[in-house]
C-alpha cells in the first residue's frame, strides 16, 4: 500500500475504527501519520496501540523516540517490545545497543534474532 496516496474515504473509516480501539486501524492511521510527515500524531496513535499491546507498535515508537533523540524513552519502548518477543523490536534494539557502544549487550538481543 502507497500510504501517501490513501483515499479520504479510506482515513474516515480507519478514524471511526480507531476510536473504538481497533488496532489496524490505529496503526494504519499512525503508518499514514507518519509519511505525511506528522510525526506528532504518528507517536499518539502509536501511543495508544501501544496501550492496547501492540508490539509492532512498540518497535515503531521506539524507533521514532530514537530518531527525535529521546534515546532513553525508546530504548525502554523497544525493549518493551523485545521482551515480548517482537523480532522487529530485537533487530531495533540490538543495532541501538550496538550504535551506543554497548556491543555485549546488543550481542545478546543479536542472538535472539
Amino acid at each position: 500500500m502507497r500510504w501517501r496516496r490513501v483515499s479520504d474515504d479510506q482515513i474516515v473509516r480507519w478514524e471511526a475504527a480507531a476510536e473504538k480501539d481497533d488496532m489496524c486501524a490505529l496503526l494504519c492511521l499512525a503508518k499514514v501519520a507518519y509519511y505525511k510527515p506528522d510525526f506528532n500524531e504518528a507517536e499518539a496513535l502509536w501511543r495508544r496501540a501501544v496501550e492496547l499491546g501492540s508490539t509492532e507498535a512498540m518497535h515503531r515508537l521506539g524507533l521514532l523516540l530514537i530518531k527525535r533523540d529521546d534515546k532513553l524513552e525508546g530504548e525502554a519502548v523497544l525493549r518493551r517490545g523485545a521482551l515480548e518477543g517482537d523480532q522487529e523490536a530485537i533487530a531495533a534494539l540490538a543495532q541501538f545497543l550496538e550504535f551506543e557502544g554497548r556491543t555485549s549487550e546488543s550481542d545478546e538481543w543479536y542472538g535472539k534474532i
